[in-house]
C-alpha cells in the first residue's frame, strides 16, 4: 500500500482531537520504519435511546423465582403498553439467575430521538423521563439511566478510524524529516481501540451528543539514507 499524498493526510475537523507519540525503529534486514499513533474523535447526535426496567424476583427455589418472573413480565409488558409512551420497540431481556432461589429479568424500551433532537428538546425528554421513573415505581422496577445509540454506528467507526490514521501522519513526517528521510509506504495499521461515550465533556450545538473515539497505530516504512 503506497503513501497517500500529504495533502490528504491534512484534512482538519473541528471535532478532531489529536493526540501522538512518535517512535522509530530498524529492522536488521528490512527498512527503517517509525510507528506512530493517531487519535480522532465525532460527536454526533443519537438516533435511539434505550430504557430498561429491571427486576429480581425471590422463592423458595429457583423454579418459583422464575414462575413469579414470567407472570410478572407479561403484566409489566401490558402496563407499559397501556401507557401510550409510543416507544419504536418494547423488548423482555433474558431471564438470568442471580443466586440458587433468585432471579433477574427486565423490559428494554426504545424511543426515537428525533423528537428530542430539537431545540425544546431537552424539555420533552425530561417529561419522558418523569413518565418512565413513575411507571417503573408503579410496576416496583428499576430503571436504568438511559442509553443512547445510533443507527449509523459502523459508518462513524470507519470514518473515526480513517482520521485517526490521517492524524498519525503530520508528526510521522516531522520524525523522518528530522532524520533526513522520507516516508515511501505504509507497512501496517492497527485499530487499537473505538469506543463510545454517552456524555462526551465538549459539546455544542443545542442537543446532546454522543461521541466516538478511535485510536491506532501506523507502521510507515521510510528510505534509507
Amino acid at each position: 500500500m503506497h503513501m497517500r499524498s500529504l495533502p490528504d493526510f491534512l484534512l482538519r475537523c473541528s471535532f478532531v482531537a489529536v493526540f501522538l507519540t512518535a517512535s522509530v525503529q530498524a529492522h536488521a534486514l528490512d527498512s527503517p520504519v517509525i510507528i506512530n499513533c493517531g487519535t480522532a474523535t465525532k460527536l454526533t447526535l443519537p438516533t435511539h435511546v434505550e430504557f430498561l426496567f429491571n427486576r429480581e424476583f425471590g422463592g423458595e427455589s429457583l423454579s418459583e423465582a422464575v414462575a413469579q418472573c414470567d407472570a410478572y413480565r407479561h403484566a409489566a409488558l401490558a402496563q407499559i403498553r397501556d401507557a401510550e409512551l409510543q416507544p419504536t420497540d418494547i423488548r423482555m431481556t433474558p431471564v438470568l439467575p442471580v443466586s440458587s432461589c433468585m432471579v433477574s429479568s427486565g423490559i428494554l424500551v426504545q424511543f426515537s430521538m428525533s423528537s428530542f433532537n430539537t431545540p425544546s428538546g431537552a424539555a420533552l425528554f425530561a417529561a419522558l423521563s418523569d413518565r418512565l421513573s413513575l411507571l417503573a415505581s408503579e410496576m416496583q422496577a428499576s430503571l436504568e439511566d438511559p442509553f443512547f445509540f445510533t443507527m449509523q454506528k459502523e459508518a462513524i467507526e470507519a470514518e473515526v478510524v480513517a482520521r485517526a490514521t490521517e492524524n498519525a501522519f503530520p508528526h510521522a513526517e516531522a520524525v523522518s524529516e528530522a532524520l533526513k528521510s522520507t516516508i515511501y509506504a505504509i507497512e501496517k495499521v492497527e485499530i487499537k481501540e473505538v469506543v463510545w461515550e454517552q456524555q462526551p465533556q465538549k459539546q455544542y450545538g443545542e442537543s446532546a451528543q454522543i461521541g466516538c473515539t478511535a485510536k491506532v497505530q501506523v507502521t510507515y516504512m521510510m528510505t534509507t539514507q
